[in-house]
């Protein structure tokens, strides 16, 4: 194969990749926990969704299969998996859902800024439903590392700053 050729492919295949990537439309964190190895779930609307473990909170182990899964209404966990989900969600923008847990008037919106890359707390009960809408800064905001929340606020450092839903 020739260098303009392989070059080709690489382009096309960045290409494709970026175009699947871009085709989800939602994107949301959920933290699902197997206290005392009992079997915990978290039911949401999981239609057209991909969910992974973006984060282990436990020292056990998190299978996929055996110790947490997902189906079309719900994340659940077991024998002490405790961790962060990422959930991806493609069309969840063109889709109606009538269920109440879906519907905007559930959400509420705040803003919460980190302003010279400090952290910053913002004190409101979460529920352990918080979900990132919109980034309003160019730094980066990855749950764990540059934004989270607990059970009584969401938090941001390094520079993120950017938009989140609290369910009521």
């Amino acid at each position: 194969m020739n260098l303009s050729k392989g070059i080709f492919i690489t382009v096309c295949a960045a290409f494709v990749g970026t175009m699947a990537y871009a085709a989800w439309d939602h994107v949301e964190c959920v933290k699902v926990e197997s206290k005392d190895g009992r079997y915990a779930e978290r039911r949401m609307d999981l239609r057209d969704a991909r969910v992974r473990v973006q984060d282990r909170l436990s020292d056990a182990r998190c299978i996929e299969g055996r110790t947490w899964g997902y189906d079309s209404r719900k994340i659940w966990v077991d024998d002490g998996c405790r961790a962060v989900f990422e959930v991806r969600q493609y069309g969840r923008d063109d889709r109606r859902d009538d269920r109440r847990d879906d519907r905007r008037d559930d959400w509420k919106r705040v803003k919460v800024e980190s302003k010279d890359r400090r952290l910053a707390t913002y004190f409101i009960a979460t529920r352990n439903q918080v979900r990132l809408v919109k980034r309003l800064s160019d730094a980066p905001c990855t749950y764990g590392r540059s934004w989270g929340y607990t059970n009584a606020h969401i938090w941001v450092d390094n520079g993120c700053r950017a938009e989140f839903e609290v369910r009521r």
